[in-house]
Parts: structure tokens; sequence; C-alpha cells
């Protein structure tokens, strides 16, 4: 049978985003729109071993990232998890995670057409996503590439994670500390002009 898929357009197309950079930005956005996004449901040893065998690593504990490079898992509760990584893998691993979870209570769902990724980096990244969320992401409180939280920027429900400096997963924030925002696509215009908004009185740039 063959895929049937929502439009490939992601919430953002309207605006026909173009790379920029005022001067000394200290704001960086990137728009990451076709990602592989796969909801997993389950528990317990079997579940683990099984999505383990396919992912490369074992699903960690709640507001915890896993990941064997190629794809990450974020645990969103104590029995749920997303898995982020390449679309173009994506049919792959849903059918040998399925194949691997067969005849366990488990659940495999692809969201990637649900949700986009804006990606939001530079020095002043933290500073801009405080003024809009309740997460204390000061480094002290949300310091590394491990953590992942549910909440919310702009009244929008998010979820939440930092890459770090050479360990990014997205070589345009290399060397930068850069967060991660997965949201409903059909928030995203709200919340991609909510940023560059906000970076008017730092200076910003847009990452094709």
């Amino acid at each position: 049978m063959a895929e049937t898929r929502l439009a490939r357009g992601d919430g953002l197309d309207h605006l026909h985003i173009a790379a920029h950079a005022d001067t000394d930005a200290k704001l960086m956005l990137a728009h990451r729109p076709h990602r592989a996004k796969i909801n997993l449901r389950g528990g317990g040893p079997a579940f683990a071993a099984a999505v383990a065998s396919v992912i490369g690593a074992e699903p960690p504990a709640p507001g915890s990232l896993a990941g064997s490079g190629q794809w990450t898992l974020a645990g969103l509760g104590p029995d749920e998890w997303l898995a982020l990584g390449d679309d173009s893998a994506r049919q792959d691993v849903m059918g040998a995670l399925r194949s691997a979870l067969d005849g366990q209570h488990a659940a495999v769902v692809d969201v990637s057409d649900n949700y986009t990724t804006i990606v939001v980096g530079g020095s002043a990244a933290a500073e801009a996503l405080a003024g809009a969320c309740p997460a204390d992401l000061h480094p002290r409180a949300f310091a590394g590439s491990h953590q992942v939280v549910q909440t919310y920027f702009a009244s929008v429900d998010v979820i939440l994670y930092q890459t770090v400096a050479g360990k990014t997963g997205d070589a345009d924030f290399a060397g930068s500390r850069s967060f991660q925002l997965i949201l409903r696509r059909s928030f995203a215009d709200h919340v991609w002009r909510w940023l560059v908004d906000a970076g008017r009185s730092c200076g910003v740039a847009i990452l094709a």
C-alpha cells in the first residue's frame, strides 16, 4: 500500500525563509522541517531491549535523552518516548521497531507530520527563550545534552532539549549552545515570528 502523508508544507513555507544575518548577530535561528519523529509507548525489560536493538540505546528515564548518533530517544514520561532521527530512515526504523515489539503491549506511531523543529542558538539563545518559557535554562539547572523538558514557549506546548558545542547534531550550530524546539506545526508561524522579533534587540542570523 502506498504511504500516505500530510502535505509537505511545514507551517513556515509561506514565509519563504531565506538565510541572512544582522551584523554581530547574537541569536541564531533555523527551521528544520522534515525530521523523523516516532512516538513509542511501552515498558519493561523486553520493551527496552527491543527498542535498543533498533535504536542502539535503551529508553532513558523521563526528562532524559539517550542516543546512538543516528537516533535520539527523548523520555517524555514513565512509559512514553519520542524517537528523533533522519527522515530518510523513518520507514525502515518504523518497520524494525514494530517487528522487534511484535507480541508486546506497545505502540509505535509515526508523528513526523504533526510536528516541526525550530533550532535556537547563539550567545543570546537562552535569554531569548527565557522571555517566554518558564523552564530554567541556566547552565546550572539545564546543562549538557542529556536533558529534555515538556514545557511551553510563547503559550505553545513544546518539547525542548539542549545540544552542546561540537555535539549539536546540526553542523550549522557547532560551537554554540543551542536548543531544539519541537512543536506542532500549526503553531510554527507564531513561534518563529516571536523569536525573530526577540532577535531585533541583539541581532539575528537566519540559517538555511
